[in-house]
Order: C-alpha cells, then sequence, then structure tokens
C-alpha cells in the first residue's frame, strides 16, 4: 500500500514526519514524503492514504501553517481518500489545530480517520499500527 506525507517545512514537523514515513514503512508501506511548499497540482490518487502535518500555529493555536492549508486546495482527488491529520503539539492549542486542520481536508471531501499530536517516534508508531 502507498503513503504519501504531506507536512510543512517547519523543523519539528520535518522530524514529525520522518518519524511517521519510518514506521509506515515498518508496517509495510511504501511512503512518499512532500513538503506543503509550492505551487501546482498535488495528485494524490496513486495513494491509499494521505497524511497530512502542520505545526500547530498562534499563541493559543487554532491554526496551521498557510503553506499547508494551501497544499490541501491543491490536492487533486481528495476527495473520498483515507486521510491522518497530525500536528507537533505545544503548550496550548494544539487540539484546536488538529480540529482546524481535520476540518480543511474534510472540506475537501476526504475521509479523516485518524488524528494525532506526534510529538515523539512512539506517537508516530501508534499511528502507523492504526493505518493498516
Amino acid at each position: 500500500m502507498r503513503a504519501l506525507i504531506l507536512y510543512s517545512t517547519e523543523s519539528r514537523l520535518q522530524k514529525a514526519a520522518s518519524a511517521l514515513a519510518h514506521a509506515l514503512e515498518n508496517n509495510e508501506w511504501q511512503v512518499q514524503l512532500l513538503e506543503a511548499a509550492g505551487s501546482g497540482p498535488i495528485n494524490v490518487i496513486p495513494f491509499d492514504l494521505v497524511c497530512v502535518g502542520s505545526p500547530t500555529v498562534g499563541f493559543f493555536g487554532g491554526k496551521v501553517a498557510a503553506e499547508v492549508a494551501d497544499a490541501i486546495t491543491r490536492c487533486n482527488h481528495l476527495d473520498g481518500k483515507r486521510t491522518i491529520a497530525f500536528v507537533t503539539p505545544k503548550p496550548f492549542g494544539t487540539d484546536k489545530s488538529l480540529k482546524t486542520l481535520m476540518g480543511l481536508l474534510e472540506a475537501q471531501g476526504s475521509n479523516v480517520f485518524d488524528f494525532l499530536a506526534i510529538g515523539s517516534s512512539a506517537d508516530a508508531q501508534a499511528i502507523a499500527q492504526r493505518a493498516k
């Protein structure tokens, strides 16, 4: 099975995306990492799973990185696709940012079946186990 991990270029998020990729690969997924920054369409048709990650943005959270929000709108054929939303944790606002990210994915028609704040490789392994 194939997974796409679309993520923000913020350094903590890059580490979380790499940990998730490694965990998915250990569960026999073929994984492609893609930075959210850029332009042009993103083809998600070949993927069974799309994971989207953003840092928790704002002093009290509740927002996602602008580059991630833009990338979600550039995804072709996201409707009906299984997705995972993930963020990096902060003392405040992590849950709000997760809800915002999930809302953006659902607005494009995706099926968000899991979500998590990834703060460690154990968190990434847990979400990869549930992705089977």
